[in-house]
């Protein structure tokens, strides 16, 4: 957890390269949105683990969780009410089909 913590500092000021592995993470999450549109961080942990990127439920969580976390600080995705998680395009548009 401290190296994810870590790196996300360093990807924050610049320093860690766009093959890190926190980058793949947060392109895979991304694609997956476009993709499949709105899901949940179970969902995300179940698709990472189908597509080969991790073995079991607890390494994909630990991993997926802080990638989450950091897209949604970077506004890159945004966690829906129902507490899915969506590009923020595709948020917007949820909500607005709400309002009307």
């Amino acid at each position: 957890m401290l190296a994810k913590l870590v790196e996300f500092e360093q990807r924050e000021i610049g320093n860690v390269p766009p093959d890190s592995p926190q980058h793949s993470l947060a392109d895979f999450i991304e694609r997956k949105l476009i993709e499949l549109g709105p899901l949940s961080r179970d969902d995300l942990c179940n698709l990472a683990i189908k597509d080969g990127l991790y073995r079991d439920i607890q390494s994909a969580a630990q991993t997926v969780e802080p990638t989450l976390f950091a897209l949604g600080c970077e506004k890159r995705i945004r966690t829906l009410p129902d507490g899915t998680f969506a590009l923020p395009m595709l948020s917007q548009a949820i909500g607005l089909k709400r309002v009307v």
